[in-house]
């Protein structure tokens, strides 16, 4: 594994980690958090957001419970609260609490504590997103007072205050990266996934590259945020990431190809091609990948009328040893695998076609691998032997 695909494979895997369910949660921290401290730049922040991409998550009040008082509403989760537990009265439950919040944050946020397990911590949850949409400095501030130690509460709000204010969610983010410095990519990549899910992918841009943090860290957010943009506007996204300086633009291009060639892989292709070195070839072994899997004829055309180079290995490694063509045209994989310009490469992925093909024509493969083109006399032995093991 190269070191780009390596880099590569630690950017993806700290998104997807920490999308999919956050990070373990730290040890507990005494400290109380402050947004005194802060700096941040408000006018870093005063460009305009693009139009969104994905609507905000909003949760809405119930038209059942619209109007009611908070005594009403107490009432009726007392109420709720006596009856038979089944999945109607736990709806009922949440969008009673989620009501109250909406008037009375602190009431239904007692009513909330008061529930057990899980379903506590479901309703602790939704009762302090409308409380972050609602008044951000009064959710934090509880937060603050009650759970300093809960990570994942400040998380979710900065989620919640990126969706709705990004500004607050930037000025918030600083303050707890700055009394939380372990937790930096953490607390950026909350606020920044609020930032970009409600599309303001300008707004998360001028964050990363303002905020006071390590190259590490900004290096990462930037892999998300490239990843994030490029879902909605690659053109828009590519952009920004060749605008920045070299030590910043790998990890930036590698959360841009990801995303790129998931929504259009023979665009991310197409631009691949015209980088240079192992970017290029990272890349394209992205982009090629999808497109392979989309429409593996259209990929085979364009990589077929390709240059050869060493930096379409990995690509054409990728279209060599595709089941269908192993399987039913060993030659053609066979013709694939000789534009490999990498000889280790090659070999690894001769011995997969060479192992298909000797179940239908031993003689064949044996055949191929004695006189295999462009390889050194042990490479072949090295062939021979593992068709003998198979």
């Amino acid at each position: 594994m190269s070191k780009l695909t390596s880099i590569a494979f630690v950017l993806v895997s700290v998104a997807a980690a920490f999308t999919a369910g956050r990070w373990a949660a730290p040890q507990a921290e005494t400290s109380v958090l402050s947004t005194g401290n802060s700096s941040f730049t408000p006018s870093l922040l005063t460009g305009s957001c693009i139009a969104p991409s994905l609507p905000p998550v909003v949760v809405k009040t119930p038209a059942p419970f619209e109007g009611q008082s908070v005594d009403e509403l107490n009432k009726k989760f007392a109420d709720n609260k006596k009856r038979i537990p089944s999945a109607a009265t736990q709806d009922e439950q949440q969008h009673l609490l989620e009501a109250l919040a909406a008037i009375d944050p602190q009431a239904a946020m007692a009513q909330a504590q008061q529930l057990k397990g899980d379903r506590q911590a479901q309703a602790v949850s939704a009762v302090l997103t409308v409380w972050g949409e609602k008044d951000p400095q009064g959710a934090w501030a509880w937060v603050e007072s009650t759970h300093p130690e809960n990570i994942y509460q400040f998380d979710q709000l900065l989620e919640v205050f990126g969706r709705n204010d990004p500004e607050a969610a930037a000025r918030y983010a600083t303050s707890l990266a700055g009394t939380h410095p372990n937790l930096t990519q953490e607390v950026y990549l909350s606020a920044l996934m609020g930032i970009t899910h409600a599309g303001g992918y300008d707004t998360a841009r001028q964050l990363v590259e303002s905020a006071n943090i390590s190259a590490e860290d900004r290096a990462t957010l930037m892999n998300y945020v490239a990843g994030a943009w490029a879902t909605y506007e690659p053109q828009a996204a590519m952009q920004w990431v060749m605008a920045q300086p070299s030590d910043l633009q790998t990890s930036a291009l590698i959360g841009l190809g990801e995303s790129w060639s998931n929504v259009d892989p023979q665009a991310a292709a197409n631009f691949a091609s015209k980088l240079s070195g192992p970017q290029r070839q990272l890349l394209l072994q992205q982009s090629i990948s999808k497109w392979l899997m989309d429409d593996p004829v259209a990929a085979s055309n364009w990589l077929s009328a390709a240059e050869n180079h060493q930096d379409y290995d990995q690509a054409i490694q990728k279209v060599a040893t595709m089941p269908n063509v192993v399987r039913d045209n060993p030659q053609t994989a066979l013709a694939w695998s000789e534009r490999i310009y990498d000889s280790s490469l090659r070999v690894n992925t001769l011995q997969q076609i060479l192992g298909e093909m000797k179940q239908k024509d031993p003689v064949g493969a044996v055949s191929y691998a004695r006189a295999a083109p462009n390889l050194t006399a042990a490479q072949r032995t090295q062939l021979i032997t593992a068709l003998d093991g198979k």
